[in-house]
């Protein structure tokens, strides 16, 4: 098999981009971030800060940064949402509790993402890899309160749908400043937060089963249109969604339905 120009890769819960990111503009993930150059050093700045250039690095959930890749390749993994990836990777790595860490060689990462390149290595192989860097495969619950966990797999098995207030206070018997507040507190995210990042997932997912573009895809996820996209997207990862899923990546979805 050839190598492909650039790829994402979802899994249950945690996902992989390999890119070209080039500049990317002031953003934040929804989820605790590991960003490693296979080509080169990258320039990282969070807000508020200085221009920071490293091989590979530590973002926490929420870090507000931007980036400048130049022309490298940029391996980027996204961990499950909720706050015990996160804590699996600080205990892993003992990065205490700092928002951004400069992380040692991360090779075997390097040599897996592009080994996924050139069509080298099966998703499993490569799922084994990311829980190795992480130090646990994610867990299967994304918060610890039982209320909180159904309205969260309300949200995953329908990102598309209508982020109703009312429905979701029905299925946990609280008030609406409750249910944000308790969501906030055991997941580090909010229910808005935790809806985009879901239908981010989507976006890949409708792409990596074919027959999709970007609008169709938006539209099937509940976007009005592919500008909310854009906007959404840009907040997510401060760059357009064709600089990632455009015209030579391969999306692959593993394991889900």
């Amino acid at each position: 098999m050839g190598t492909s120009p650039q790829r994402v890769d979802l899994w249950d819960a945690r996902a992989q981009v390999i890119a070209r990111l080039g500049r990317v503009g002031m953003h934040a993930h929804a989820v605790a971030t590991v960003l490693v150059g296979l080509e080169g050093p990258i320039r990282v700045r969070p807000r508020g800060g200085r221009w920071r250039r490293v091989d590979q690095i530590f973002l926490t959930a929420g870090c507000v940064h931007e980036l400048d890749c130049g022309d490298h390749l940029v391996a980027v993994v996204f961990s499950s949402p909720g706050r015990d990836d996160e804590r699996a990777f600080r205990e892993r790595w003992q990065l205490g509790s700092v928002p951004t860490a400069s992380l040692p060689p991360m090779e075997r990462l390097r040599e897996a993402a592009w080994s996924a390149l050139r069509g080298e290595l099966g998703p499993d192989d490569a799922r084994r890899e990311l829980d190795a860097l992480i130090g646990a495969p994610p867990p299967m619950r994304t918060s610890p309160d039982r209320r909180v966990e159904r309205v969260l797999a309300a949200i995953v098995r329908d990102p598309a749908a209508p982020l109703e207030t009312s429905e979701l206070r029905r299925r946990t018997s609280l008030s609406a400043s409750g249910l944000r507040a308790l969501v906030r507190r055991s997941t580090g995210l909010s229910l808005r937060e935790f809806r985009r990042w879901q239908r981010m997932r989507g976006i890949a997912a409708e792409l990596a089963r074919g027959g999709s573009d970007l609008t169709a895809a938006a539209h099937a996820l509940g976007f009005t249109d592919s500008a909310q996209l854009s906007r959404d997207f840009r907040a997510t990862f401060g760059v357009p969604p064709t600089r990632v899923l455009g015209a030579g990546c391969e999306v692959a979805v593993h394991g889900l339905a």
